[in-house]
């Protein structure tokens, strides 16, 4: 009993209230994921789904590359990449930005990689009023 208890104390911990984003299928094992949708200016910070948990990706093992795209976002709004290996966590620290430019207007698209990618979410400190911010992202896997 006392090595089930042990195994269970070294498992990973993953933020359970994470909210899985909407993902399509691309090609050649490529996926499309929605991790902003719509945020509006009234509800900056991380971007949350319909059930007000945070949106989190988990692309372990996935992605090689990483594209994210704000285009699809109105107006002026200010957009970062957050990445850690256990998903989002409010209260015990919400990992590291892991993009130097962040997603705007001016800069609408950023690639990064190659490089191995945990858990990813999208936070937005800045959305002009009457407008949203949306992100997707462009995972693909190491092997194509």
């Amino acid at each position: 009993m006392r090595g089930l208890a042990l195994l269970v104390l070294l498992l990973p911990w993953v933020a359970i209230a994470d909210t899985q984003p909407a993902t399509y299928p691309r090609a050649y094992g490529c996926k499309k994921l929605v991790l902003c949708d719509a945020l509006p200016a009234a509800s900056v910070g991380v971007c949350t789904g319909s059930n007000g948990d945070e949106i989190v990706a988990n692309l372990t093992g996935l992605a090689a590359d990483v594209t994210f795209d704000s285009q699809q976002s109105t107006g002026t709004r200010v957009c970062d990449i957050y990445s850690n290996d256990t998903g989002y966590d409010a209260s015990g620290g919400v990992g590291h930005k892991i993009n130097e430019t962040s997603l705007t207007a001016a800069t609408p698209k950023i690639s990064l990689g190659p490089g191995s990618f945990e858990y990813v979410w999208i936070s937005c400190p800045s959305i002009e009023a009457a407008n949203t911010a949306t992100v997707t992202a462009i995972a693909c896997p190491f092997a194509r």
